[in-house]
């Protein structure tokens, strides 16, 4: 059941792109640090980890 999980994985990832790009840019203070700030947003991170044990648990 590996593929289920890649492709899980990738709609994870894909989903987490667009929801980043949709929130566009907003005013206030903390707009400025985000756009700035160094590395991947948290949720293309939290997106591309390896499976826990229970996501395997309920793939196969």
């Amino acid at each position: 059941m590996a593929p289920v999980i890649v492709v899980t994985r990738t709609l994870v990832g894909l989903v987490g792109m667009v929801v980043c790009v949709n929130q566009g840019p907003r005013p206030g203070p903390r707009h400025r640090d985000r756009a700035t700030a160094p590395g991947p947003p948290l949720v293309l991170t939290g997106a591309w980890r390896p499976p826990g044990q229970a996501e395997l648990a309920s793939a196969s």
